[in-house]
């Protein structure tokens, strides 16, 4: 969706971080993973976007075959999980590896440390393959839900040590609202890591359909069109669903929900609160 919106238009960000993946891989160093940081509506997930296509590009020498990856915290119930999603995460790399035990150990658990053990294994596996890269994005990393269980630190799997061949980039509001450990913290305030979009040097432009209009006011506006469109209550009832939520809604959780089911004949209308499956696509949508 960020790729047919077209909404990014120039950033210094790609080149900057071509330049030092491409230096970390000739010289087979291990490095930390890459922070994009910035308020709402800076142009975070656009930029990852970007980066997301490009890299394809990135690597011609012949024979490398370049691997990617990508998760929007939260977009899911499963992606809200700390757990649930480095889980996911795992078994997207044994997919792109082939693994010829299968895409889920015969073992495999919800501990937090075995899943852990997993992802780092995973990471050694693709580090001893000399003509394969993988890049992992994760979009709004601050979004992501501690478990009772995370007793450290809720990020705590994510490595301060990465293989030459594999590249995680980040993006998340500030890296002080990011769950980290002590030494985590310590390990990730090397500038060379760390794209600061408030920062003249790591400008970005994205587009907007009034260029004075601030995001604030961009969503208001997005919402009251919405209102007008399909009627304030219909709209009402549709965000407070999403609103009371703590991990988000699937599709189908949320039609149980919005779905009228005294009357298989009734016509509904979404000015009246009443949903269909047509109508809720085109909302959410």
């Amino acid at each position: 969706e960020h790729l047919v919106s077209k909404s990014f238009i120039s950033s210094t960000v790609p080149e900057k971080m071509e330049t030092h993946i491409k230096l970390n891989y000739r010289n087979g160093a291990r490095h930390a993973p890459y922070f994009i940081h910035g308020n709402h509506g800076c142009g975070k997930s656009s930029l990852m976007s970007k980066l997301y296509e490009e890299c394809l590009n990135w690597f011609t020498t012949p024979n490398v075959r370049v691997h990617r990856l990508m998760r929007f915290a939260k977009a899911s119930p499963r992606s809200a999980y700390n757990l649930e999603l480095l889980r996911v995460i795992c078994q997207q790399i044994s997919i792109i590896l082939n693994i010829p035990e299968g895409y889920l150990p015969k073992d495999a658990s919800f501990d937090p440390l075995y899943i852990n053990n997993w992802f780092q294994n995973l990471l050694k596996r693709t580090e001893d393959m000399n003509n394969e890269v993988l890049f992992i994005f994760i979009d709004d990393l601050h979004k992501i839900n501690p478990l009772d269980c995370d007793i450290v630190a809720a990020l705590s799997w994510l490595p301060i040590s990465l293989p030459w061949n594999v590249f995680l980039i980040c993006t998340t509001i500030s890296m002080e609202s990011l769950k980290l450990s002590p030494i985590q913290r310590e390990r990730f305030k090397n500038a060379e890591f760390l794209y600061d979009l408030s920062q003249p040097q790591y400008e970005t432009t994205i587009r907007k359909e009034i260029e004075t209009e601030s995001f604030q006011q961009y969503l208001n506006r997005y919402f009251d069109d919405l209102e007008e469109r399909y009627g304030t209550k219909g709209i009402a009832k549709f965000s407070t669903y999403l609103n009371c939520t703590e991990y988000g809604l699937t599709e189908t959780e949320y039609l149980e929900l919005l779905m009228p089911t005294h009357d298989s004949e009734a016509t509904l209308e979404p000015h009246c609160a009443e949903f269909n499956f047509s109508s809720f696509c085109s909302i959410r949508n």
